[in-house]
């Protein structure tokens, strides 16, 4: 069996008889559809990003960087777009209260006793 052209010009054959689990408004303008669901998860992610970044902003950043605990306001409304961005990682690390030792060879030298 050839097919037949259908009236939004696509060939139903039998790898395209309408049967699909995708929505209708996929089948018909596949990149819209993704498209919009790239936007509605980038939403969700700015909006929980929003959320986390209030209050990790306003709790959490002490909690996880000791030497952020004495920071002042100024401080946390800049690191504020930073927990936006990096709320997934940050969430993370409050939750199981992981704290990121840095290794670099001036912390490693400074611990051995040398100048």
């Amino acid at each position: 069996m050839m097919g037949f052209v259908c009236r939004v010009g696509a060939v139903a054959g039998p790898e395209n008889r309408g049967d699909s689990v995708m929505p209708p408004a996929a089948r018909q303008g596949g990149s819209r559809y993704h498209w919009a669901m790239a936007l509605a998860f980038l939403g969700v992610y700015v909006v929980a990003g929003i959320v986390f970044g209030t209050m990790f902003v306003a709790r959490g950043a002490g909690r996880v960087d000791a030497a952020a605990a004495a920071a002042g306001w100024g401080f946390r409304i800049l690191i504020f777009p930073a927990a936006m961005a990096f709320w997934p990682l940050l969430a993370f690390r409050w939750a199981r209260r992981v704290v990121p030792v840095e290794r670099s060879p001036h912390r490693r030298a400074a611990a051995q006793g040398k100048p």
